[in-house]
């Protein structure tokens, strides 16, 4: 009877408690829990949090997690309340680790929105460009252009007169993260040489996505990445080549990467200590 009652009790009490953490009243300000010299203790709605190069700063993120400050960095909340909460980063960088839904954090920057889908990722922000790396789970960039999902692991730009550049995993090689840029940027075809030779098994995700932007090197992109991912059957890599995304889509959803909207699968985000 003990163990019915208590299975009883967390039945209730843990579905409480993820609605409690997952919201927030609307216009509540954040709190600013550490930093290295003397800020405002909390962010409220409207504000600007501005840190020199030398400065950081700590704030903790509704009850969805944290996010650390980093120098010469222009963040403004926005607004804030329910699930959803939104921030302009003008300049600088954020860390960012939160453990909700998707599309509860939104980040505007100057090239376009980093959209969390729950996870850990670090943003860099300038008049420029927009750098991410992604820690944890996934994060849509997406702007006037299109978008592209990053998922754990990859680095993405993004820039204001173009579509969000495809992800490319940190840990590939120099040249290929190079080549892949250099393709995308300059249409540059010499550089699909360097990407064939150098990729790897786990760039098969660069090479699908990057073959549905550039149709005159698709077949090569997708034929070597069939060499390292023999996913279709040849009729499906003929359909493949032969312009049909739907058969890209369905060979990138068989790759080994968790599902960009299954945010429970990184609990441990919630209970690791600040950062």
């Amino acid at each position: 009877m003990a163990l019915i009652a208590t299975a009883a009790i967390l039945m209730i009490a843990v579905p409480a408690a993820l609605r409690w953490r997952l919201t927030w009243p609307e216009g509540r300000e954040w709190k600013v829990v550490a930093a290295s010299s003397s800020v405002p203790e909390t962010l409220s709605v409207g504000e600007t949090l501005r840190t020199d190069p030398t400065e950081w700063a700590i704030v903790r993120v509704a009850r969805l997690g944290w996010m650390r400050v980093l120098g010469d960095a222009d963040v403004t909340l926005q607004n804030t309340g329910g699930g959803r909460h939104r921030l302009a980063l003008q300049r600088g960088t954020l860390r960012v680790r939160v453990w909700s839904p998707p599309f509860s954090i939104f980040i505007s920057t100057p090239a376009g929105e980093v959209i969390d889908l729950g996870c850990e990722f670090l943003v860099t922000a300038s008049d420029e460009q927009t750098e991410l790396e992604v820690l944890s789970g996934w994060v849509q960039l997406e702007n006037r252009y299109g978008e592209a999902l990053v998922p754990e692991g990859a680095l993405s730009v993004m820039v204001q007169d173009a579509r969000p550049r495809v992800p490319v995993f940190k840990d590939a090689a120099a040249e290929f993260h190079d080549a892949v840029r250099t393709a995308e940027i300059d249409k540059n075809l010499d550089a699909i040489d360097t990407i064939v030779r150098t990729s790897r098994p786990r760039d098969v995700l660069t090479l699908l996505l990057l073959a549905t932007r550039m149709p005159q090197e698709r077949e090569r992109l997708l034929l070597r990445a069939h060499e390292l991912a023999p996913v279709l059957t040849d009729d499906e890599l003929s359909e493949a080549i032969a312009w049909n995304d739907r058969s890209v889509w369905r060979w990138t959803g068989a790759l080994p990467l968790p599902s960009p909207k299954d945010w429970k699968r990184n609990w441990r985000d919630a209970l690791r200590p600040i950062f």
